[in-house]
């Protein structure tokens, strides 16, 4: 009778924990390379508003509103502060971008 005990082959487990581990590698590739990916946009990110604050900064962004001096039309003509912040919503000169 053959034994019932230990009966896989143990070439098999061996190709089976093989493959294990290499799955296991890839993965850890997989999570290097979102890392990696996190780190590029971030930076690019940064960059950017980087930038955008600037161009809020000397002026480029603002808007007319009467009354006041400055802004320019294609911007938006408002009569308020207040208006212009409700119609631009995020995008109103007066709002800088943090990290």
């Amino acid at each position: 009778m053959p034994k019932i005990n230990h009966g896989t082959p143990s070439d098999m487990v061996r190709s089976f924990l093989l493959c294990a581990f290499t799955m296991l590698i890839d993965f850890a590739g997989l999570v290097l390379m979102y890392i990696g990916f996190g780190l590029v946009f971030s930076s690019i990110y940064l960059v950017y508003i980087t930038q955008e604050n600037k161009r809020r900064d000397a002026g480029l962004r603002d808007e007319v509103i009467k009354g006041v001096e400055g802004g320019d039309e294609k911007n938006g003509v408002y009569d308020s502060v207040a208006d212009a912040k409700r119609e631009k919503g995020d995008k109103w000169s007066g709002y800088r971008y943090t990290v």
